[in-house]
């Protein structure tokens, strides 16, 4: 048997990735043979400064951008080498996502916006709504299924936003600048709980923040630099909150 802390599946890899854009005659290259390797479980940071390329990391690993060299498997599925639906149907089944902006649904209620991604794989509403219902109440939305998003505060539109993501139990979560948008506290409260979801259901969890405090506490942290991805010890901060089930 494995042993919990040193997971074995790999999960996401990229190899050699580059990507330079062209503004005017001049090319700027934004990342320069990029490596990294996710396992399953594993919970890893990227932080750098505005426009050093962590998005557009981001966007190749997902596939939603190509990279100029280089490679990218999720779960051993060479993502650049399949058409559009081919990735589509590799996202939905094996990804999650969170942005900065929630992009919930305007028109569909909380627990409809969650259970959307099951609908796409042909789950039974039923079924998907009461999964929905479950995780939502998990993070102490339970009260709230029905609001639709303008009725929702943005702490609470980003906590939906997380339980989407998290829904179809993906083997990997791509987070970016998920709390860019909140108050100190409730940007805690989010990155508590998607790490602790995270840990629970040993999905893999990439973020890239610019925030210093928040990566300090991930297990592993890189930087972007000059196009290039370093690993850096991070500076585990020691402050407790209280388990997420106890949340408000």
């Amino acid at each position: 048997m494995n042993n919990t802390n040193e997971p074995s599946t790999v999960i996401l890899q990229a190899l050699g990735l580059n990507r330079t854009y062209q503004q005017g005659n001049t090319s700027i290259n934004v990342l320069s043979d990029i490596n990294l390797t996710l396992k399953e479980g594993e919970q890893m940071a990227v932080i750098g400064a505005s426009g050093s390329g962590k998005s557009t990391l981001l966007h190749i690993l997902a596939g939603l951008d190509t990279p100029d060299d280089g490679s990218v498997q999720l779960l051993g599925h060479d993502i650049h080498s399949m058409n559009e639906r081919a990735k589509a149907r590799l996202r939905n089944r094996y990804m999650g996502f969170i942005y900065q902006f929630h992009h919930l649904l305007a028109d569909f209620s909380a627990v409809e916006n969650v259970a959307m991604p099951l609908w796409i794989q042909g789950c039974q509403r039923k079924d998907s709504i009461k999964r929905a219902q479950v995780m939502l109440d998990e993070v102490g939305l339970g009260k709230r299924l029905n609001h639709r998003p303008s009725q929702l505060s943005g702490g609470e539109r980003q906590r939906v936003a997380v339980i989407r993501a998290l829904i179809t139990q993906p083997a990997c979560i791509l987070a970016d600048e998920p709390t860019g948008n909140l108050d100190a506290e409730n940007a805690h409260l989010l990155f508590t709980i998607m790490k602790e979801m995270s840990a629970t259901r040993k999905t893999a969890l990439l973020i890239v923040t610019h925030d210093h405090k928040i990566a300090a506490t991930m297990p592993r942290c890189a930087k972007i630099e000059h196009g290039r991805l370093i690993e850096i010890k991070p500076l585990h901060n020691k402050t407790t909150v209280p388990p997420l089930y106890q949340r408000p």
